[in-house]
């Protein structure tokens, strides 16, 4: 017979957590996370974040949003000597709705190397003008509430939402429809996933409909 396993706690409680950024993004970042987990952000310079390419794209960034942020982090945390790390990073582009306005994604990215996780909180909006725009401060927040979710299985924080399933039922004829009819949380370390059915609306809008509104 397999036991189950026992949680681990990872605590975060007064430990530093390395950030390196040359743009103030420590002022947004610190008073989200540091409530919340009882971590020290700790500011790291010496290094032209700027190298790695700039939002104006006067530098072009090598590769992806996500893994231009990731860099970020590993950098700091090798010239810290420290094992967590944090680094910010935003795109600008088009709006996703109708392509007409200036749109700003931010994502923060924090890096465990003693739990071997990684987490990504996310925000996006309309762009801002501001040096540190509140999308950065929501950033930060949405990476504070998956860190404070737990994985019921092995304990380990970022446990989040992974998958949306299709399927909730037409209010008019029943059928199933593409929105969705339950959320799936999954784990950053284990295989551990949990299905959680919508509590609301209980169906969907005829309008949504495959079959009513072809």
């Amino acid at each position: 017979m397999t036991r189950p396993i026992k949680p681990a706690r990872i605590d975060y409680a007064g430990r530093p957590i390395a950030l390196l950024t040359r743009h103030g993004k420590e002022r947004v970042i610190a008073p989200a996370l540091e409530p919340a987990l009882g971590c020290r952000v700790e500011l790291v310079t010496g290094y032209d974040t700027d190298r790695l390419g700039t939002f104006t794209r006067e530098i072009p960034r090598a590769g992806s949003q996500l893994e231009a942020a990731r860099r970020k982090a590993r950098i700091g945390m090798e010239l810290s000597g420290l094992s967590l790390g944090l680094a910010s990073e935003g795109a600008f582009g088009p709006d996703p709705m109708a392509g007409l306005f200036p749109w700003n994604v931010e994502i923060v990215v924090f890096i465990d190397d003693e739990a071997g996780i990684e987490i990504v909180g996310r925000a996006q909006g309309p762009a801002r003008h501001a040096h540190l725009s509140s999308g950065e401060w929501a950033a930060a927040e949405d990476l504070a509430a998956r860190l404070a979710s737990r994985c019921p299985a092995c304990g380990a924080p970022g446990f989040w939402l992974d998958e949306r399933l299709a399927g909730l039922p037409c209010g008019d004829c029943g059928a199933p429809t593409r929105e969705a009819r339950a959320e799936v949380h999954g784990c950053v370390r284990c295989a551990q996933r949990a299905t959680r059915g919508r509590t609301a609306p209980k169906h969907a809008d005829p309008g949504r409909c495959d079959f009513c509104n072809p």
